[in-house]
């Protein structure tokens, strides 16, 4: 986590490098931070599929869902294919009780 803050240090504007720190960040759990990594990453590479499904995960995790909803609806944009990511938008309107979307 120290190299990835150091490389943003050195080059705030590396989206790649705020993406990788947001999964330190949430793998260590401390998710305002992932989410704030993932924010600054897409401000930077807006088009990034996975960092849309991170953050939506981080704001799953914090209760936010319609914010992540949004942010997974963003990445199945990207990438309509993903297993993942409709897994995870039916995940998150289920948790809103929102059966019917969910399914």
């Amino acid at each position: 986590m120290q190299s990835l803050q150091q490389a943003i240090e050195l080059q705030a504007n590396h989206g790649e490098a705020h993406f990788q720190l947001g999964n330190a960040y949430f793998i260590d759990g401390k998710l305002e931070l992932a989410r704030k990594s993932y924010e600054r990453s897409l401000e930077l590479l807006p088009d990034v599929a996975d960092a849309h499904m991170n953050l939506g995960s981080v704001l799953l995790q914090l209760d936010e869902l319609e914010s992540a909803v949004e942010s997974y609806r963003t990445a199945l944009r990207l990438q309509p294919h993903n297993g993942q990511g409709h897994y995870n938008l039916g995940l998150a309107l289920f948790e809103q009780n929102k059966l019917q979307e969910a399914r």
